[in-house]
C-alpha cells in the first residue's frame, strides 16, 4: 500500500473514530411527533438519531446529559440560516415536551395525545371566619385598608383606638399575602367602606 494511500486510510478512520466519539442518541422518552396544538402537528418530528423542526431546521444530537428531570442536549442544527451549535434544554412529561434554547422556549403536545383539561379558574379561598366580626391587632396605628383587589387605591388609615371593626365576608391570596374582603365599620355602627380589603395579619377575628 502506498504511502498516499495509507495517509488516506488513516484519516478516514481517525474521522469515522471522531463521529462515533461524539455521536448521540436522542433519549426514546423524546422520540415521537410532536405539534405546538393539534392544527400544527407535527411540528417536531425525532428518532434516535435527528430531531426535525418542520422544514426549517433538523438537528442532530451531539452530546446528551441528564439534569434531573431535564435533558440538556448539545444539538448541531442545519437550516435556512445555516449550520449553529445549540445547546438545548428539554423535558418530557407524559405527552407534553418543553424545548429552551437561547432565551426561547417551546411547548409541544404529542400529536394523537387527547387534549389536556383546561386549568380551573382559581377561584377566591374562602375563609371560616368568613362574615366575622375582626378587631385591629393591640397596638396597631396607621393601619391602612384598600379598596381594589389588587391593593392599589388606599383607603382609610385606622388605630385601634378609634374602635373600627372590620366584617370579613372571606379571604383570598393576593401575591401570597393573606387578605381579608369585607366592610369596614365605624364605632357608631355605620359602614365606612361597603367593600374594602385589609391585610388578615392586622386583623383578630372571632
Amino acid at each position: 500500500m502506498s504511502s498516499m494511500l495509507q495517509k488516506l486510510c488513516l484519516g478516514v478512520t481517525a474521522c469515522l473514530m471522531s463521529v462515533a466519539v461524539i455521536a448521540a442518541d436522542y433519549p426514546a422518552e423524546m422520540h415521537g411527533k410532536w405539534g405546538t396544538s393539534p392544527e400544527y402537528c407535527p411540528g417536531l418530528e425525532i428518532d434516535k438519531k435527528f430531531a426535525v423542526m418542520g422544514t426549517e431546521q433538523t438537528c442532530e444530537a451531539v452530546s446528551v446529559k441528564v439534569n434531573g428531570d431535564k435533558l440538556v442536549i448539545k444539538e448541531k442544527c442545519n437550516g435556512e440560516g445555516g449550520v449553529a451549535v445549540e445547546n438545548s434544554t428539554y423535558q418530557v412529561n407524559g405527552d407534553t415536551l418543553t424545548r429552551s434554547y437561547r432565551k426561547f422556549s417551546d411547548k409541544y403536545q404529542r400529536c394523537g395525545a387527547p387534549k389536556a383539561a383546561a386549568a380551573p379558574i382559581p377561584t377566591a379561598v374562602k375563609d371560616t371566619s368568613a362574615a366575622m366580626t375582626c378587631s385591629l391587632v393591640a397596638g396597631a396605628a396607621g393601619v391602612t385598608t384598600f379598596l381594589d383587589e389588587k391593593l392599589k387605591k388606599a383607603g382609610n388609615a385606622v388605630r385601634e383606638m378609634d374602635g373600627y371593626v372590620f366584617k370579613a365576608e372571606k379571604k383570598i391570596k393576593v401575591n401570597k399575602t393573606d387578605v381579608l374582603v369585607g366592610k369596614l365599620i365605624r364605632s357608631d355602627g355605620s359602614v365606612s367602606e361597603a367593600k374594602s380589603y385589609v391585610f388578615a395579619e392586622e386583623w383578630n377575628c372571632k
